[in-house]
């Protein structure tokens, strides 16, 4: 018996289009302009600013400053996270983030910069009693974390700049203006770690640089106690140095 032919597909233009630009930025991983995704995908400037606006709504595109190049959102990487185990980065740096996560025993937390949002890449959950544990779901604010800031004490002044003018940085609050924010990053840089220790929360977190091939990152490695349990930098941030040490290697064994 003959097969029937194929029934055609009927599909939304609005939606095929969204795909279309999608795809686009996937392959464009340091961002493209509102301009050459119009030349590219052959549609009208404004078709494509609405299109941006919407997916920039619910997270699937971001845009580090007015007028600069859009690149995918955290969202469409949260949704992909059930799968990072089988991922390059996540793959690679697995054993070593296990076992350090292991020895201290608290939250922690391997991530990287995307657009101006912290994107998890592996996270360990502490199982004491009296402990941080952030909620999967629960956004977390580049500023305020350990993990955030030094990526973004690592970023070129210009585009530092850029990205915390688009983050929501509480403008009554004289502890977290963006030039003492910037210095403090400045800090961080030299002292070669981020120590942020929130005493009205009893809670600190330490996170180092991980300098690995572009494309693949930065990442930076942080932890999160309570302060109860926090016996200072000087013994945990030379574990954290060392681990970020083997990563990088790991990473320069690939390339």
């Amino acid at each position: 018996m003959p097969t029937p032919p194929s029934k055609p597909v009927r599909t939304l233009q609005s939606l095929d289009r969204a795909m279309a630009l999608l795809d686009q930025l996937a392959n464009e991983p340091e961002g493209i302009r509102l301009t050459q995704l119009s030349e590219t995908l052959d549609l009208k400037l404004q078709t494509v600013r609405t299109l941006l606006q919407t997916l920039v709504h619910h997270g699937l595109v971001t845009q580090e400053f007015r007028g600069g190049p859009y690149m995918m959102g955290a969202q469409i990487h949260r949704w992909s996270r059930l799968n990072l185990s089988k991922m390059d980065i996540a793959s690679r740096v697995q054993p070593v983030f296990a076992r350090v996560a292991e020895e201290l025993g608290e939250y922690m937390l391997l991530a990287k910069l995307q657009g101006h949002t912290l994107l998890r890449i592996i996270e360990y959950t502490s199982q004491h009693k009296i402990s941080y544990n952030p909620s999967s779901a629960e956004p977390l604010p580049v500023y305020q974390f350990s993990t955030g800031q030094i990526l973004l004490a690592h970023l070129e002044e210009k585009r530092l700049r850029h990205v915390l003018a688009a983050m929501e940085i509480p403008q009554n609050n004289p502890k977290l203006s963006i030039e003492l924010l910037c210095q403090q990053l400045q800090t961080y840089r030299k002292q070669g770690y981020a120590e942020i220790i929130k005493k009205e929360d009893e809670l600190v977190s330490l996170a180092v640089f991980v300098d690995v091939p572009a494309g693949k990152g930065p990442l930076a490695l942080g932890i999160a106690q309570p302060l109860v349990r926090y016996s200072g930098a000087d013994k945990t941030v030379p574990i954290l140095k060392q681990a970020a040490s083997e990563m990088q290697e790991l990473f320069g064994e690939f390339n």
